[in-house]
């Protein structure tokens, strides 16, 4: 297996796709980061989304329309890294794509984005859907940073709080190297 990863999400904010090739050999290496924009419509037709919900037959258009969108979009982010990196698909061991984020509660979760599609576009397997996992392995689907925060800044006998804004700030309280605390504080870069 490659030690090449691809990583592709979108935030709250809906203004962009980003992505990164990253190498997990022996340290934490950053090999490449794009970020892609997304037209003011989709922002405009994801957020309406959001306010109106998903239950009508038009905001379901909507909603499929915006995934096409988002399906090309990372289509063409996945093949840009990896012609910009000097790396073949075969270089990549897996996608990890988390989609948009449409509807979450502590429950459940719903993101559009076709991991499958992608996988077969790209001809790379994808890992999608963190956040239901997430919630079926006891959390509550958010924040999913934490546990990379613990990867990358972890020590023994050390006490760190690392606080990331995005659309919604979250911070970490890392006590030596485990999670003691984390959690979403409310509203980042979304305002």
């Amino acid at each position: 297996m490659s030690n090449y990863f691809i990583g592709l999400m979108t935030g709250t904010s809906a203004d962009a796709l980003d992505g990164c090739i990253v190498s997990f050999s022996g340290k934490f290496k950053l090999v490449k980061a794009l970020s892609l924009e997304l037209e003011e419509s989709y922002k405009k037709d994801y957020e309406r989304s959001l306010k109106n919900g998903h239950k009508t037959t038009k905001e379901s258009k909507k909603l499929a329309k915006l995934e096409k969108i988002l399906n090309k979009k990372s289509i063409d982010m996945v093949n840009r890294l990896v012609k910009e990196a000097n790396l073949s698909i075969s270089d990549i061991s897996y996608i990890g794509f988390s989609g948009q984020t449409v509807f979450h509660t502590n429950e459940k979760s719903y993101q559009i984005g076709d991991a499958r599609s992608l996988a077969k576009k790209t001809k790379i397997k994808v890992i999608s859907d963190f956040r239901n996992f997430d919630i079926k392995s006891g959390g509550i689907g958010a924040p999913l940073i934490p546990v990379f925060h613990k990867y990358l800044y972890s020590e023994n006998d050390k006490k760190k709080l690392v606080f990331n804004i995005g659309g919604i700030a979250n911070g970490t309280f890392l006590n030596n190297e485990e999670i003691s605390l984390a959690s979403d504080v409310g509203p980042g870069n979304c305002l």
